[in-house]
């Protein structure tokens, strides 16, 4: 049981609930309790997640190929799970 509470999406703030729909639709990840878990501080994941979305949505390479990057990277680095 996290020490912080999550938040539903629907007891998100709005600016966070529209942020939140927008990262579930960038990486299909429903639950996002990163963001739910920020929730209660909005204005510290709000930049974050203004950075973060068209990173991860954005660019010239396709999703797969990113996340196989991000793979090799790990690999390369020793950041293997």
């Amino acid at each position: 049981m996290p020490r912080i509470p999550v938040l539903e999406p629907q007891e998100l703030p709005q600016e966070m609930r529209a942020l939140h729909e927008e990262l579930v639709r960038v990486t299909s990840n429903p639950r996002n309790e990163v963001v739910r878990g920020f929730g209660h501080r909005p204005e510290v994941i709000a930049g974050f997640l203004r950075f973060f979305i068209p990173l991860r949505s954005g660019g010239l390479l396709g999703s797969r190929l990113k996340e196989l990057l991000r793979l090799r990277v790990a690999a390369l680095t020793g950041c293997w799970g």
